[in-house]
């Protein structure tokens, strides 16, 4: 590699002295067709449904009956589950009596023939019955008492909450049938400004097929997990370093997001494949998707609202911590030096990165941050692999 490029695209820049450009060219250079597409920060739109966030405002203004029953029917209609159910408890009751006086009035000779019906038409629970000679006779009687009740108490709720009920249905029905919101996103903003962070190295954006999703994918450096856990479950909480990686971030056009675990998408330097990358580069790094934990929810509701710079943001701080407290994060101590053997061929890891980063046409990487950064792995590699580990 060389030692230090900045790539944008299929361009590379640099620093270059000052160059005379006369009028003729400027005006050639103004006639020439625009960059093929491979050169442009891809297009991509999400569909924002703001359905869900009203909806909810609205539910917090009615009380929670008015979603709980129907009170726009007649009792007769809504209940008709219920009703079932004193006709079944009945029939029970009148099935268990009939079976009952039979297994005490049938010779023995037909008593073999009788118990495997019992055994096959009636279950545990009657079968303990119609051995004590307990059928309970009560069963109809309290299911209808039951029905009684709950048809009081429905004609009571009725009375009370059936308007706001149709008001209600009514305006939820109005927030349903609200387009989605478009919202552009800007590729191009989202990675300039993550290649400047400190901690990345490299980034690149792929529009999905037919538009439906978009890919980025990000690469780390310099990470350092910290201890999140209030109590850390180790000695000491040491803070350890990841060699230089990557993740892909997959944004579907409806907001909804995932960073899948597999080496085309995700790659590090793995515990499982010593000396080499996979995507089990990090405890919390599963072998389906980053155990997001308590920072789930937050996330998704960025990725809802378009607000991809913070999403990255966000989920760089996440592979900045482990949690010693949880099952997944207590394994950190695997990451130290003194547990994860070293980068058994520097060049072929790097190159492996870098290539995975590029791969995609739209991309800003600076090959000059990822050399250095992996130098200095390297070096904390060697010094700290003889101390002791958490």
């Amino acid at each position: 590699m060389a030692p230090y490029t900045t790539t944008i695209g299929t361009s590379t820049t640099g620093t270059t002295g000052s160059t005379h450009v006369s009028y003729d060219q400027l005006l050639a250079a103004a006639e020439e067709p625009p960059p093929p597409p491979y050169q442009q920060a891809p297009e991509f739109t999400l569909q924002q449904n703001t359905q869900a966030a009203e909806l909810s405002a609205l539910n917090a203004n009615y009380p929670a009956e008015v979603r709980d029953r129907n009170f726009q029917v007649s009792a007769l209609h809504a209940l008709v589950t219920e009703r079932q159910h004193v006709r079944t408890a009945f029939a029970e009751v009148r099935r268990m009596k009939a079976i009952l006086h039979v297994l005490q009035t049938i010779p023995l000779k037909y008593r073999p023939s009788i118990d495997e019906m019992v055994r096959t038409c009636f279950t545990s629970r009657q079968r303990r019955q119609l051995q004590d000679n307990d059928v309970n006779t009560d069963m109809g009687t309290t299911a209808l008492y039951d029905y009684r009740s709950e048809r009081e108490e429905f004609i009571r709720n009725k009375e009370r909450f059936s308007t706001q009920q149709a008001e209600f249905n009514q305006r939820s029905a109005m927030i349903r049938q609200k387009p989605n919101i478009p919202k552009t996103i800007d590729t191009r903003i989202i990675a300039e400004t993550v290649a400047q962070w400190d901690n990345v190295w490299g980034i690149s954006i792929k529009r999905g097929m037919d538009g439906i999703y978009l890919l980025i994918r990000i690469g780390l450096c310099d990470i350092i997990m910290e201890e999140s856990a209030p109590e850390s479950r180790y000695d000491y909480p040491a803070s350890i370093m990841l060699a230089p990686c990557y993740f892909t971030i997959k944004l579907n056009d409806d907001g909804s997001f995932i960073c899948r675990s597999d080496q085309n998408h995700v790659s590090g330097l793995s515990r499982e494949n010593e000396g080499t990358y996979n995507f089990d580069f990090h405890p919390h790094q599963l072998s389906d998707s980053p155990c997001f934990g308590t920072y789930g929810q937050t996330f998704i509701d960025l990725a809802i609202h378009g607000e991809i710079i913070a999403l990255i943001s966000g989920i760089i701080a996440f592979y900045s911590q482990y949690n010693s407290e949880d099952s997944a994060g207590v394994n950190a101590r695997m990451f130290h030096p003194a547990n994860l053997p070293p980068i058994n061929d520097i060049s072929h890891y790097t190159n492996a990165l870098f290539n995975y980063v590029t791969r995609w046409n739209y991309h800003i990487v600076n090959e000059s941050k990822l050399n250095q950064a992996m130098e200095r792995y390297t070096e904390y590699h060697e010094e700290t692999c003889i101390k002791a580990p958490p």
